[in-house]
């Protein structure tokens, strides 16, 4: 059995969709820098049908 971790843009109020739409302004080097490690670190992704198509 293999670990599934989820790696997801969130605002503070919890909304985990459209991150276009809201994180552009806060997006920074540091913010960069983590969504770098967490990619590092991905050996296999799992999508679904729409994510697939798009």
């Amino acid at each position: 059995m293999r670990k599934l971790t989820a790696g997801l843009f969130h605002s503070i109020d919890g909304v985990v969709s459209d991150p276009f739409l809201w994180q552009f302004d806060s997006f920074d080097q540091e913010l960069g820098n983590g969504m770098d490690e967490m990619m590092r670190r991905v050996d296999t992704v799992v999508l679904g049908r729409v994510s697939y198509q798009e």
